[in-house]
């Protein structure tokens, strides 16, 4: 995003090794995403301002695919109370996913992003909601103290312990088995498959199963 019109190695290599840069670079631009010119290459677009709405239509897909789920991405629900639009919704065995994806890190996501996250789960009252962060960076350092205040600022500061924001697993967290944070570390897809066998995992206890 930074380099659009003069990509080197070196500007990419910064969360993988400069080998795995050169490939990467390669392949895109032997599939026409980006043109070489001399020892750099630039996107064939004119302009990509960020890759977020690829990112929900990536997520989408993988729940078509690997999950056998119907899903959509760029939700627009007539007479939304909110507005906008849900990132990725997907009727997943029954039940009903959303997830709000971010391809932005941490730093870029503010306190207005969270309460909409927010706003949007209360709006639908999804089965499982999932904020989705492509990644590598830490979780716990501004988004856990984000979703701690919201549940509070709703049910006020007396009910706050009622909705803790717990660690599952790594960068992996979750209030009350239903609603969870993840990152891309280690993998987009085994991070949704942790979310996902630990909400039915709590379901299967509250339903008194050995």
């Amino acid at each position: 995003m930074e380099n659009q019109k003069h990509i080197q190695t070196e500007n990419v290599s910064r969360y993988c090794s400069p080998k795995a840069a050169a490939r990467y670079l390669g392949f895109l631009t032997k599939i026409g995403v980006l043109r070489q010119d001399g020892d750099s290459f630039q996107l064939k677009a004119d302009f990509v301002p960020n890759f977020g709405e690829t990112l929900e239509w990536y997520i989408a897909e993988l729940f078509k695919s690997e999950f056998g789920s119907a899903a959509i991405y760029r939700a627009m629900i007539t007479k939304s109370k909110i507005g906008g639009d849900w990132d990725v919704l997907a009727n997943w065995s029954g039940r009903l996913v959303y997830l709000e994806v971010k391809s932005s890190p941490p730093k870029a996501v503010d306190a207005v992003q969270i309460q909409m996250f927010f706003y949007r789960l209360w709006e639908l009252f999804p089965d499982i909601a999932i904020l989705l962060e492509d990644t590598q960076l830490r979780m716990a350092d501004k988004i856990v103290p984000l979703f701690r205040e919201e549940p509070a600022r709703k049910h006020g500061s007396r009910e706050k312990e009622k909705y803790p924001v717990s660690r599952l697993q790594g960068e992996i967290f979750h209030i009350n088995h239903s609603v969870y944070i993840m990152n891309s570390k280690g993998g987009l897809m085994q991070n949704l498959l942790r979310c996902l066998r630990d909400f039915l995992r709590n379901q299967q206890q509250l339903a008194g199963m050995p």
